[in-house]
C-alpha cells in the first residue's frame, strides 16, 4: 500500500485468544511494532478483539480503541454476537482495576467486562455473585495517582460485577477541565455502588445506558 509522505497510517492489531497471545502485552507493544493498512486515521491505534474470554489487568497508557466483537452494537437494544470477556487476573475487590487509563482518547467499546473470574477466591460476595475486582474502568496508575485524561469513551459494553464502579474517573488538583468523554449505550448490572462516578471537573456525556441491580446509577461530585 502506497504511502504519502508524512501521512500516518492506521494501525490494527488482531486479537484473538490462544492465537495472537497475550492481551495485555500486544496492547504494549504499540503501533511500531504492527504492520501498517492503507487507512489513514491519524496516529490512532485499533486493537480488534476476537470473541472469547481474557483474564488480564489491563494498563492503557496510549491512545487506543479498544474494539470488542459488538463494537457499536447496544448492549440494550441491538443483536449482538458471542463476547469478548474481560476478567481480573488478580483478586482486588476493593480497589482493583479491571482496566486502568493513564492516557487520553482512549475508547472501550463492544465487550462483556466482568468483576467476577470464577477462577479467583477471596472476592466480595453480593447479589448472588462473588467480585474479585472494585473498578472497570478508572483514570488511576499502578501507584494509586488519578492522571489528568480527557476523551475517555466506554460504550456498548455489558459492565457487570464489580464492587464499586463501572466508569470512573477522578481529577487531583488545579487542572484543567476534562472533556469529550462518554458513557454510551451500556447495560450495567450488579455494582454493588455505582454504575458511573465522576469527580472533578469532568464534562461527560452519559445516554442510552441501561441499569440492572445497581445501588447509584449516576453520581457527579462536582461540575467545571
Amino acid at each position: 500500500v502506497a504511502k504519502a509522505a508524512d501521512t500516518p497510517m492506521l494501525a490494527v492489531l488482531q486479537i484473538a485468544p490462544g492465537k495472537s497471545g497475550d492481551l495485555k502485552a500486544l496492547i504494549a507493544k504499540g503501533p511500531g511494532g504492527m504492520k501498517e493498512t492503507g487507512t489513514r486515521d491519524g496516529a490512532t491505534l485499533y486493537a480488534d478483539v476476537a470473541a472469547g474470554t481474557y483474564a488480564e489487568d489491563l494498563d492503557i497508557t496510549k491512545a487506543l480503541s479498544l474494539r470488542g466483537p459488538n463494537y457499536g452494537v447496544s448492549a440494550n437494544t441491538g443483536t449482538r454476537v458471542a463476547e469478548a470477556v474481560l476478567l481480573p487476573a488478580t483478586g482486588n475487590a476493593s480497589s482493583g482495576k479491571l482496566i486502568a487509563v493513564t492516557a487520553s482518547n482512549v475508547t472501550v467499546d463492544g465487550f462483556t467486562m466482568d468483576g467476577d473470574n470464577p477462577a479467583l477466591s477471596g472476592g466480595t460476595a453480593f447479589g448472588g455473585i462473588d467480585s474479585n475486582c472494585a473498578r472497570a474502568l478508572h483514570n488511576q496508575d499502578s501507584a494509586g495517582t488519578s492522571i489528568h485524561v480527557s476523551g475517555i469513551d466506554m460504550s456498548h459494553n455489558i459492565v457487570r460485577n464489580f464492587t464499586t464502579t463501572g466508569y470512573y474517573l477522578l481529577k487531583s488538583g488545579t487542572l484543567p477541565n476534562s472533556s469529550g468523554n462518554y458513557v454510551r449505550n451500556n447495560l450495567f448490572q450488579k455494582m454493588r455502588f455505582r454504575a458511573v462516578y465522576t469527580q472533578g471537573e469532568y464534562d461527560v456525556a452519559i445516554t442510552g445506558n441501561v441499569m440492572d441491580q445497581v445501588h447509584v446509577g449516576v453520581a457527579i461530585n462536582s461540575v467545571g
